[in-house]
């Protein structure tokens, strides 16, 4: 693989300089939608109110370029925190004995046959009375 590039330094005072990805020299017009609305929200509440209503890439642009203006370039975005599969805690599965197992097929079909029991009485009901 190619090495990484340095980090590009913006031409600003020493104390405010901070490091920037390649990506973030290029103009909010040459951005895709998604990496313009991910522009936006690193400036938090703010950019969040910027992006309401926009639906269409030149919105985006001038949002961008409103809120560089107003606030100055965004503020790196914190990585998202996503749930990483061996971290989710799995149920643990219930195992039955054969002899569990049978009295619970036996109360589920006893509670079968009270249902049926009861539609069937009502059917009648309905039935007798017409």
């Amino acid at each position: 693989p190619a090495p990484m590039p340095a980090p590009v330094v913006e031409p600003v005072a020493a104390a405010t300089a901070r490091p920037v990805a390649p990506t973030e020299d290029r103009p909010p017009s040459e951005l895709s939608a998604g990496e313009l609305r991910r522009r936006l929200r690193a400036y938090g509440a703010y950019g969040e109110e910027k992006l309401l209503g926009l639906a269409e890439k030149h919105e985006f642009v001038a949002a961008l370029a409103e809120a560089i203006a107003e606030r100055g370039p965004p503020p790196h975005p914190q990585p998202r925190a996503v749930a990483v599969p061996e971290q989710v805690a799995k149920p643990k599965p219930v195992v039955l004995s054969e002899a569990e197992a049978a009295t619970q097929m036996q109360e589920l079909q006893a509670q079968f046959d009270e249902a049926n029991m009861q539609a069937a009485a009502a059917a009648g009901a309905a039935a007798a009375e017409a």
